[in-house]
């Protein structure tokens, strides 16, 4: 029971890491979404087609 109760633990360690982990990736993710809509995306977005279609 022990060696069960052992397993059990790290189990559950590792599922709250990957939760903690999953966490942190979707909070980045939508903090980097707000500032990329917060940005003007035209600038952004004409400078390399224009420079992909002159070359």
């Amino acid at each position: 029971m022990t060696v069960l109760a052992v397993v059990l633990q790290v189990v559950l360690a590792i599922a709250k890491a990957g939760l903690v982990a999953t966490f942190l990736v979707a909070i980045t993710a939508t903090v980097q979404l707000a500032a990329d809509l917060r940005r003007p995306p035209a600038r952004h977005a004409r400078g390399p087609r224009h420079a992909l279609g002159r070359s």
